[in-house]
């Protein structure tokens, strides 16, 4: 048996740690003299230096007292999800280094934007003549579908371009929608296309419609800040814009 000194010393944790550690519910002393001091054991110690390694990680307490007293896998399913959620952070700090490192006050036309949950997206497949921005009048159709459907839609409109064929471009027309309407949507229409969209973290920049999809020169100035997409880009109609609109490259997608 230690006490919290000694326990200190031989588990290279300082007691004020020990205690706030007592105090959460995660290292409990083993017992309590008539003095009332703690005594530890030399168990204790792994799992003193456990406790304290996954704070470290950045583990929240209630979470490591639920890691304590799971059973062997139900502590693999959290050490999974923990993994993800670190590995989402060091994704996302890059991104920030890229973009403040690449950012110019005066030159600046890059941002980013970050849907931080997932999200459901009801697409539907459009064929529209090419012009100055040849989908809004496919957006305002389908929209009043959905509005006819009872389905409210919660931010935006969204434009995926697939093709171009002659004089028609080939793609969907997206509405962001919440995960109750989406479930009613597939036996409603066939036709929609419910996608459910990761979280994702989008270097975006403000296109001047100018009838024509050629966006090279903005992926180019894209890889100048030293981000690369990661999945399709999407075109974001702004409501009451119509000289303009957000092409948003996806450059960190959560599964």
């Amino acid at each position: 048996m230690m006490t919290i000194k000694e326990f200190s010393q031989k588990s290279g944790l300082p007691p004020s740690t020990l205690r706030y550690y007592e105090a959460n519910g995660l290292l409990v002393p083993n017992a309590r003299l008539d003095n009332g001091y703690r005594v530890y054991t030399e168990s204790q110690i792994e799992e003193a230096r456990l406790i304290n390694s996954l704070r470290q990680a950045g583990v929240s307490i209630s979470h490591i007292v639920e890691f304590l007293s799971a059973t062997a896998s139900k502590r693999e399913k959290l050490l999974h999800e923990w993994r993800r959620e670190v590995a989402t952070k060091l994704l996302s700090i890059q991104v920030a280094n890229q973009f403040l490192n690449g950012f110019e006050m005066e030159k600046n036309r890059v941002h980013l934007i970050n849907w931080e949950t997932s999200v459901y997206i009801a697409w539907f497949s459009v064929k529209v003549p090419r012009g100055i921005m040849p989908f809004r009048h496919a957006i305002k159709e389908k929209l009043q579908k959905l509005q006819d459907m009872k389905i409210n839609i919660l931010s935006g409109s969204y434009v995926r371009v697939d093709d171009v064929i002659g004089g028609e471009l080939i793609g969907d027309v997206g509405f962001i929608v919440m995960e109750k309407n989406a479930q009613k949507l597939y036996p409603l229409d066939e036709n929609i296309k419910v996608e459910h969209y990761p979280a994702t973290l989008f270097v975006s920049m403000e296109i001047a419609a100018e009838g024509r999809l050629s966006c090279k020169p903005i992926y180019h100035q894209i890889k100048k800040f030293g981000f690369e997409p990661n999945g399709k880009q999407l075109l974001r109609y702004m409501p009451d814009h119509n000289d303009s609109y957000l092409l948003m490259v996806p450059v960190v997608q959560i599964k």
